[in-house]
């Protein structure tokens, strides 16, 4: 579908690289973000403000999908499209989507592709 692919983690970047590489994911990403390489705790826009400027993408452009609300407060906060990962019923937040696992992931991008 032609999108390139970056973590946003509060975890350290070194030990995402292991994580992913363990499942052999790792090379499906551009770049493996966590607060070592931004300078900053992802507690909110600062966050992504700094990902996006590091990554050199228009936050208008980017789909940001976390199981956290607060974090999805925090890339909408950054003038990005967000979409909360939540099982049990969705919190009082604003995300453009709230999916109930990531298998609903697929349908949302043809989804959000065709509109």
């Amino acid at each position: 579908m032609g999108y390139t692919f970056y973590t946003a983690s509060g975890e350290y970047s070194l030990g995402l690289q292991g994580y992913l590489a363990a499942m052999g994911v790792q090379q499906l990403f551009e770049r493996i973000y966590g607060p070592d390489l931004i300078n900053t705790w992802k507690s909110g826009r600062l966050y992504y403000d700094r990902t996006f400027c590091d990554a050199d993408v228009q936050s208008s452009e980017c789909l940001v999908i976390d199981d956290s609300p607060r974090a999805v407060q925090g890339a909408r906060e950054a003038g990005t499209t967000a979409a909360l990962v939540y099982a049990g019923p969705p919190p009082a937040i604003s995300a453009d989507a709230v999916l109930s696992s990531l298998a609903e992931l697929p349908s949302y991008l043809v989804d959000l592709g065709s509109t």
